[in-house]
């Protein structure tokens, strides 16, 4: 089987089943995980879980903009004009300079609270979406994780079966005798099928 994963050939069921299978489990398979790294994975994978990620940044985005409405505002400006010798008069100088300086506090607005705090609500909602999906995917990494566990034991507890069947086979006690048949009497016995009446 070493030979058969190292040129990429994949043997048919009927030859699987019949020949004698060597070197099963020798080789090293190319990536060992765990669990954790399942899980790492898949959250590093999903699509769904970075959608949720940024739809709950611009959540809280707009709860600092909300915010910002209720805080003190403060604004500047400064302007300066200059004008030439000839049109500057005696009322009028050549160069002027102002600056204006403003404060403004929005002391209670129904609208820009009520908008507060459904903004703080839709975050809560997009947080708890986000949180929603990564265990929504680390369920489903851990269900498939555990499933590929259960699929290898039992490729391993058959492929123990059909070693031991082959052994028995290949017994000489096995090979001398015929089949008699209180086997086949008592295989026939424990089906469970209607004979039709004795007239």
């Amino acid at each position: 089987m070493k030979t058969a994963k190292q040129i990429d050939f994949s043997p048919s069921w009927k030859t699987l089943a019949q020949a004698d299978l060597i070197a099963v489990g020798d080789y090293v398979a190319e990536r060992q995980v765990d669990f954790r790294t399942v899980v790492e994975d898949a959250l590093r994978a999903n699509l769904s879980l970075d959608i949720e990620r940024k739809t709950l940044a611009a959540a809280v985005e707009d709860v600092f903009t909300a915010r910002a409405q209720l805080l003190p505002s403060l604004s500047a400006g400064v302007g300066s004009t200059l004008i030439d010798e000839e049109h500057a008069g005696a009322a009028q100088a050549e160069q002027t300079t102002e600056a204006s300086l403003s404060l403004s506090q929005l002391l209670y607005s129904d609208s820009a609270w009520a908008n507060l705090t459904a903004r703080k609500h839709l975050a809560e909602s997009a947080r708890e979406g986000y949180r929603q999906v990564v265990l929504d995917t680390i369920l489903k990494a851990g269900q498939n994780y555990l499933n590929v566990l259960k699929a290898k034991s039992v490729v391993r507890t058959r492929r123990n079966n059909l070693e031991l069947v082959r052994k028995t086979m290949k017994s000489p006690n096995i090979g001398a005798r015929s089949v008699t048949p209180e086997p086949l009497m008592f295989i026939v016995s424990t089906v469970n099928w209607r004979r039709p009446p004795v007239t």
